[in-house]
């Protein structure tokens, strides 16, 4: 038998060398594949915020271009609501829109205000029939107490199946509850809003609904008895940005995330009181809501009754608000359309995206920690549109004058 005098194998230096290589080999490929997971996630979260970005402005355009339905622009000039010599004028009137510019309580509850400069989101209040935009006809109607029939068939499409249900006391007198605004209009007459000064009532046939004065107008009493007259509820729904950890704390960081901002709607009372219970978060890491208007600015007409050509104008960010304010004047029936501007942020800073300052709007960086504690920003998407408003545009008022309101 042959003798081998050496075996085969490697050497400790051969086997250093290649476990060395090897080190090296897998901290590259770990490197590549973390820079890239890291890259992947925070496109996910990017996307996730554009999505959601998307879905609340298409939510916003459907809402704001119902204000006005079965409502009014401005019931103070509205010739269907308050003609000459009427004394079923609204006091203080109604308002299909009306537009808080830069509001205060939303500017403090912006993150890092002294970095965070662009930021100062508006605050947005519409009036129309956006919980239910179906009319309903009276059988009776005065004393400040009206019966519906219900044989017609918006209400059969309304409140059939809850009937079928056993559960109709309980719909009608949802849908006709006290923070809903009744509105009323009788054969060859205006259109009069009234206060629901109880629950509706359902008897078993009838459905009974108590109203009473609303802004100084009521309880109405119509001219002809046994009048057909048309019923209708409308409501007010604010947007405006807040931090809404308390109410909704599945939504943020276990113990709240006090930096957390997010565009929410509510329900108010005829008197523009919020109607707790009623929040909704339309986009959520909200950090900017700018509204404007389009505008007719055209004179005011010199015969009563008539308007001139439309001169429709689009105003500025900075002087919208000057076109829709709540108090006496305001010129909110002759806005045209509503352009608004809504920023969202991820919901946290990305290391690999630095801190720039913003020299304007649009939104692209977003600081949640001091300048001083991280380099690092939030990336921002944000989205203009422009939403008609077409039931401002059929009332086509042009009075009083818009001298005095600045546009551009």
């Amino acid at each position: 038998m042959r003798r081998h005098d050496h075996e085969a194998g490697f050497t400790l230096i051969e086997l250093v060398v290649a476990l060395g290589l090897g080190a090296i080999i897998s901290l590259t490929l770990y490197t590549l594949t973390s820079g890239t997971s890291q890259i992947f996630y925070e496109q996910q979260r990017i996307a996730a915020s554009q999505l959601a970005l998307r879905s609340a402005v298409e939510r916003l355009r459907a809402e704001i271009g119902r204000a006005g339905y079965l409502a009014t622009p401005n019931s103070d000039v509205d010739p269907d609501v308050c003609p000459p010599g009427s004394l079923d004028c609204p006091n203080p009137p109604l308002r299909g829109v009306q537009l808080l510019n830069q509001d205060p309580v939303a500017a403090a509850a912006i993150p890092e205000p002294g970095t965070n400069i662009v930021a100062r989101p508006d605050e947005l209040t519409i009036f129309g029939a956006f919980d239910d935009g179906d009319s309903y006809f009276t059988t009776s109607l005065g004393a400040g107490m009206l019966e519906l029939d219900n044989t017609t068939q918006s209400f059969q499409q309304r409140f059939g199946a809850a009937v079928i249900a056993g559960n109709i006391a309980a719909v009608i007198a949802d849908s006709f509850n006290a923070n809903r605004v009744l509105r009323i209009q009788c054969p060859g007459q205006s259109a009069v809003f009234q206060a629901i000064t109880g629950p509706a009532t359902w008897t078993g046939s009838t459905v009974q609904v108590p109203y009473g004065m609303l802004n100084a107008v009521g309880p109405y009493q119509p001219a002809g008895i046994g009048w057909r007259c048309e019923v209708s509820t409308a409501t007010f729904a604010r947007y405006h940005v807040r931090n809404v950890c308390a109410l909704f704390p599945a939504t943020c960081r276990a113990g709240g995330e006090p930096d957390k901002t997010d565009l929410i709607r509510v329900d108010l009372t005829p008197a523009l009181v919020e109607i707790a219970g009623t929040e909704r978060i339309v986009a959520e890491y909200a950090v900017d809501f700018d509204v404007s208007f389009d505008v007719d600015t055209a004179a005011t007409p010199a015969v009563p009754g008539t308007v001139n050509p439309p001169v429709v104008q689009q105003c500025s960010f900075a002087s919208s608000a000057a076109w829709a304010v709540g108090g006496a004047g305001s010129l909110a029936g002759r806005v045209r359309a509503v352009l608004f501007r809504l920023s969202v942020r991820t919901r946290n800073e990305d290391p690999s995206f630095p801190w720039v300052a913003n020299p304007g709007l649009p939104l692209v960086r977003f600081k949640l920690r001091p300048v001083g504690t991280t380099t690092a920003a939030c990336r921002v998407r944000t989205i203009s549109t422009r939403v008609e408003l077409p039931n401002f545009a059929a009332a086509n008022i042009q009075s009083p004058t818009s001298a005095g309101a600045p546009c551009m």
